[in-house]
């Protein structure tokens, strides 16, 4: 298994993922919405996506983390708020 930084060239391998997971959740599936949603937050940079692929480079799983900033310790940091793994 290999985990990477996702990029805006690995959204149609993460978009069936974030679609089920979605699904999960009791969301109607809707690949093109998931595509579009995904692009967007790479694109802006809105947030950082990891992606877990097998030994053949097969998607099994991508977690998502949204930038927040902490003014008590004044640094940035990040919420996990998505995470899946195709079972």
């Amino acid at each position: 298994m290999e985990i990477i930084r996702a990029t805006v060239k690995d959204v149609e391998q993460i978009a069936p993922l974030f679609d089920a997971y979605r699904q999960f959740y009791q969301q109607p599936a809707d690949l093109a919405a998931a595509t579009e949603y995904l692009t967007a937050r790479l694109s802006n940079q809105d947030s950082i996506v990891f992606l877990a692929q097998s030994a053949d480079r097969e998607p099994i799983g991508f977690t998502q983390l949204y930038p927040a900033y902490c003014s008590v310790e004044m640094i940035k940091t990040f919420t996990l708020y998505d995470l899946f793994v195709d079972v």
